[in-house]
């Protein structure tokens, strides 16, 4: 049986060359891929946007399968096979084969030009290029084999020409389009018979990398085994290939692996997604949920001082949470309040060892404690909880990001996740203000990059603002003791840049805004965890002393100047690492704006006047509009004559500002007199 499988494939690969179809087609599709290439500068971004590839390529291997059951028929040989002992069963089996060898030779085809293409570039040889090669193992070659089977079991079961009429519909319904083809109605339909990038219409995440997640394996393997079983039961019903009781075997094997599938794709697990459409950006699905009302409870003077965690991340984050916290109250307390993402479940809390009763609402946990907890004492909270992150802070077997500004350890600070401002969705602040002891044990994707050391295998610990996780597709450089974590799909990753520029900011905001102790930090995370949604500049990045967050899509953040990468850093450095809360964000937006603008001007950088106009673009009235109107005229040099509009008095004008925010005091009202103080109006 070994050899007529052999001689059946040489035979098959002999014939499919002497189509000058085939060949034409493998060209038109190289030469395709060849101009898309030269195109899109991102590696990452290519196969996504392949989608339109992939579509042609499922036509063609339908077609394929097709030829290769009707050659027999034209050339009037598959009765003759049936005829033959042991001759029928082989030949179909090697055309499955067949199928098999030849959509894994046209996926490495494209891949190796995608390779010699990107690695001509500039670019690295790094795991980027591996997990590429995956995504056309998958999303490629898989589903052109599925294709191909799909068009061999058509031919097979339908002798009619219509079978050509049902391989055009079964193309719209199964390839990375058929949204188009769908429509919005059959969304979800869309979905499941995609045999495509599961988000062909959004951009490459360069953290999370290609979607190579299990479930995708898995959705393309049950695929594969219900044409399976369809196949061997039409051979065993249709030509007698097997007995009754080895069909009966065969029937509930295959039920059984189809069942176990169903199962597996149906169970909770984050994947890249982009909400609950595709053309929606991944915050949707939270702003749905932050547009309910959150109950924030009275804020009491708790801290945290250490946390040892056991944290097993895969399909769902397991998380086992040992803290210690001290009451800094004046008073004995009788219960505890934590914030937790609410994707997080508690299953158990216990209290100095004993068990606890809680209450789990929204990001709140609110503990009852059995006990007095007296003023100064410490107290011990085991916490066990189980879920699925956030859209915007992966956490799977593929990526992990959890930053120390995003509960997903209990935190003391009593906020939400987010917020909403003006209907946009805002990340709130967990950050600790104290450095506090950290030990983690960690299993899921590896490498790990986190803010503290790693001490053994598996086990880090240090002490830190709050623990940052990092894995995914990603990688380090280290240069005299410092660190920068960046995505794997950038050409240039600027470290030199990122380290001085930083480092200079720092420096001279420490002096202008008499911002006491500022670190620079040894670690910056280059993480692209944005959507397109986030527009404020105070979302794009968190600093510690040890840590800076930078969240940056884009491979040319530092070409164009300092400019943009000074408005992310000036909340960063001041109001949110001192963890100053307002209640309209524009007031710390204003003094963003105000600050950077004379930075940049210090520093001589290439400025953008327009951005001095989004002062008038604030909806304002009252103390509100006047202070930004005056802003706006002063910055411009638009005031009298006799009114210091020199940079220095500027900065004076923004240290004391900000003098004014540390002290509690974020009132419209009291900015307008110091600027009327600092401007010489009062």
């Amino acid at each position: 049986m070994k050899s007529r499988i052999i001689n059946t494939l040489n035979i098959l690969w002999l014939q499919l060359l002497r189509q000058p179809l085939f060949l034409v087609l493998l060209l038109g599709g190289m030469i395709y891929e060849g101009l898309g290439l030269h195109q899109i500068v991102n590696p990452g971004e290519f196969m996504p946007r392949s989608s339109f590839l992939v579509q042609g390529g499922i036509l063609a291997f339908l077609f394929i399968g097709i030829w290769s059951v009707r050659m027999d028929t034209v050339h009037r040989v598959d009765d003759l096979y049936l005829s033959i002992h042991h001759a029928f069963v082989p030949r179909l089996f090697a055309k499955w084969i067949f199928g098999a060898l030849i959509s894994i030779f046209v996926g490495v085809i494209l891949y190796i030009e995608y390779a010699i293409v990107y690695l001509a570039e500039g670019f690295s040889l790094n795991h980027l290029f591996f997990s590429a090669f995956l995504y056309v193992m998958l999303y490629f070659s898989f589903t052109f084999y599925i294709s191909y089977l799909l068009g061999f079991m058509l031919a097979f079961l339908t002798k009619d020409r219509v079978v050509y009429l049902y391989s055009i519909i079964i193309w719209g319904l199964i390839g990375p389009a058929n949204f188009i083809f769908l429509g919005r109605t059959l969304q979800r339909a869309a979905e499941i018979l995609n045999l495509g990038e599961p988000n062909p219409t959004i951009g490459y995440d360069g953290l999370y990398g290609f979607a190579n997640d299990s479930v995708y394996w898995q959705k393309h393997l049950l695929w594969f085994v219900i044409l399976l079983g369809i196949f061997l039961l039409t051979l065993s019903l249709k030509y007698r290939v097997f007995t009754r009781r080895k069909t009966n075997v065969l029937v509930i094997s295959l039920s059984v692996i189809v069942l176990i599938l169903t199962i597996s794709l149906n169970l909770d697990r984050q994947v890249y997604s982009a909400g609950n459409a595709r053309t929606k950006p991944r915050e949707m699905v939270e702003q749905y949920y932050y547009f309910k009302k959150q109950v924030v409870p009275k804020q009491y003077t708790i801290r945290a001082t250490s946390y040892t965690i056991d944290l097993r991340v895969k399909r769902l984050v397991t998380a086992q949470v040992n803290m210690t916290l001290k009451n800094q109250e004046q008073h004995s307390l009788r219960h505890v309040d934590l914030s937790l993402y609410h994707g997080f479940k508690v299953k158990t809390i216990r209290v100095n060892g004993k068990s606890a009763s809680f209450s789990q609402k929204k990001d709140l946990l609110h503990l009852t404690l059995k006990n007095k907890w007296i003023p100064g004492r410490n107290l011990k909270v085991d916490l066990n909880y189980q879920g699925l992150s956030s859209p915007l802070f992966y956490a799977n077997g593929q990526s992990v990001y959890l930053p120390y500004y995003f509960n997903w350890l209990p935190s003391t600070q009593l906020s939400p996740s987010f917020t909403l401002d003006n209907g946009n969705l805002t990340r709130m602040n967990h950050q600790n203000r104290q450095k506090i002891s950290y030990v983690l044990h960690y299993r899921g994707r590896t490498p790990l990059y986190t803010n503290i050391p790693e001490r053994t295998h598996n086990e880090w610990s240090g002490n830190t603002h709050g623990l940052t996780l990092v894995s995914g597709e990603v990688q380090s450089e280290n240069k005299n003791g410092e660190r920068y974590v960046h995505t794997t799909n950038l050409k240039n990753p600027q470290m030199n840049d990122m380290q001085k520029q930083t480092e200079t900011f720092i420096k001279t905001a420490k002096k202008d805004l008499d911002l006491g102790h500022r670190a620079v930090p040894k670690t910056i995370f280059r993480i692209p965890i944005l959507s397109i949604s986030d527009l404020s500049s105070e979302e794009f990045a968190w600093y510690t002393d040890d840590t800076l967050i930078v969240s940056d899509a884009s491979e040319y953040l530092l070409k164009e100047g300092l400019d943009s990468y000074v408005n992310w850093l000036v909340p960063a450095v001041t109001w949110k690492y001192d963890g100053i809360h307002v209640s309209d964000l524009d007031y710390v937006r204003a003094f963003d704006m105000t600050y950077a603008y004379l930075y940049n001007q210090s520093a001589h950088s290439r400025n953008d006047s327009e951005v001095l106009d989004w002062y008038q673009g604030v909806k304002s009235t009252g103390e509100k509009q006047e202070v930004l109107e005056w802003l706006s005229h002063w910055m411009k040099g638009q005031v009298a004559k006799n009114i210091d509009t020199s940079v220095a008095k500027k900065k004076d004008f923004c240290r004391s500002w900000y003098r004014l925010m540390k002290s509690g005091d974020t009132s419209w009202d009291s900015l307008n007199q110091l600027l009327k103080k600092e401007m010489g109006r009062s």
